[in-house]
């Protein structure tokens, strides 16, 4: 008797383009750029034939790998869910939280196609349309994800959100690329100590082709 290995996370993202990169592509061309929720950031996936990034593949294998890792995870600035969905995949519970009413549509639009033949993700996904933070803390063993969070965020509303990071097990983020574009290891640096200035403790979680540097955060 042979067992089926289990698909690996570029298999699985193939897969969940079959499905979602027609309608994407398909929304892009009959609504255009803002109107579809793509804008250029996901119009340039749709051109390169994936509607996923290098760095969430691999964060996902990090995750998957991790032994810490827990059963639930919150997306913040989610986009169309792409992140979300492989976890999905993977078995485990997320909610992606994206606020832009357009890529919120069409993040919707998209996990419903991908539900007509993964049903199971119907039960494990949810994208909400909330600004960050949510009113309520989020229950223990809850981790928070963030690719791609560049924001406007000022003063008050910014601190706000600095310190319910520390509500979460842990949040995991992508430095070069929260709250404002860090391209380099000083503006890198800068918002590591912004985010510890708030009383978390960061380290080193996923260094990926060296564009994308996550950084796992906790209350010290």
């Amino acid at each position: 008797m042979t067992t089926e290995r289990p698909l690996a996370i570029g298999e699985i993202a193939s897969q969940l383009d079959a499905v979602a990169l027609p309608l994407a592509r398909r929304r892009l061309e009959e609504m255009g750029l803002d109107a579809s929720g793509s804008y250029r950031f996901y119009a340039e996936r749709i051109a390169q034939g994936t509607l996923f990034a290098g760095c969430e593949i691999a964060l996902v294998e990090r995750l998957l790998a991790d032994p810490e890792s827990p059963q639930r995870f919150h997306e913040l600035g989610g986009g169309f869910g792409t992140l979300s969905w492989l976890l999905g995949a993977s078995g485990r519970q997320v909610t992606c939280f994206e606020y832009d009413r357009r890529r919120y549509v069409g993040a919707v639009a998209l996990l419903n196609e991908l539900v007509r033949s993964r049903r199971m993700l119907a039960r494990r996904i949810k994208i909400a349309r909330l600004a960050f933070p949510p009113p309520e803390p989020p229950a223990s063993g809850i981790w928070l994800l963030a690719t791609n969070m560049v924001a406007t965020f000022r003063g008050e509303e910014r601190e706000r959100l600095l310190a319910r990071l520390g509500d979460y097990d842990r949040a995991v983020i992508d430095m070069d690329r929260f709250l404002d574009p860090a391209p380099d290891d000083l503006r890198r640096a800068e918002r590591i100590g912004e985010v510890e200035s708030a009383g978390l403790s960061g380290q080193p979680y996923l260094i990926e082709e060296r564009r994308h540097h996550f950084y796992s955060f906790s209350r010290r």
